[in-house]
């Protein structure tokens, strides 16, 4: 797959383009795939940010 952009809230897992190696293994071993959108991911923040008190960037507070 290659994007033009990877615009997100989640940077620490944003990427316009796979990588063969590893997105072999990804279909390899993982059962599904979730999606999120921008408001979902800012309301995990929100939620780890309530619970534990800490900060978490986008792509930690994701499921």
């Amino acid at each position: 797959m290659d994007g033009d952009k990877a615009d997100t809230f989640a940077e620490g897992m944003a990427t316009r383009v796979t990588f063969d190696l590893t997105f072999g293994i990804l279909q390899q071993e993982l059962d599904d795939i979730v999606t999120l959108t921008e408001d979902e991911l800012a309301e995990g923040v929100r939620l780890a940010l309530r619970a534990t008190h800490n900060l978490a960037e986008g792509a930690g507070a994701s499921p």
